[in-house]
């Protein structure tokens, strides 16, 4: 009875919400002008596809094998085209370490103060090195 009291509620709230839920709705459909795709049973895999409206992507990726363990490598890059036409693009590496991507559009931070750098240059040209104790 609880459980039927409950499933009634949370249709009802759902029902009541969904219609205030304003979902865009796309002005156009982009059609996909070129797509590729081809995986390996290795692991190995690469895709590209460009849209009508000059966005382009393409990866591509590998297993490789670091410190005995399988881990996904993946190289890429994509592009668009903003509002005011200009074109944006970003290239990217992920693995073990990480995402990477690069590109002009990226925000970047502000520099390193200087004695942070100091200290950090500091830190790289003196590694700690543990004592052992008797």
């Amino acid at each position: 009875m609880i459980r039927l009291t409950v499933t009634i509620l949370v249709v009802g709230v759902c029902s009541a919400v969904l219609p205030l839920v304003k979902v865009p709705v796309p002005k156009e459909v982009i059609p996909i002008v070129s797509q590729e795709s081809n995986s390996n049973p290795d692991g190995q895999y690469n895709f590209a596809f460009e849209g009508g409206d000059g966005t382009r992507q393409q990866q591509s990726g590998e297993v490789k094998l670091v410190e005995d363990k399988p881990v996904i490598s993946v190289s890429g890059k994509f592009s668009y085209v903003d509002e005011e036409g200009a074109t944006h693009a970003v290239t990217y590496t992920a693995d073990e370490t990480g995402y990477h991507p690069d590109g002009d559009t990226l925000p970047v931070g502000p520099p390193v103060p200087e004695a942070i750098a100091r200290a950090l240059k500091y830190i790289e040209e003196h590694p700690y090195k543990e004592e052992k104790s008797n």
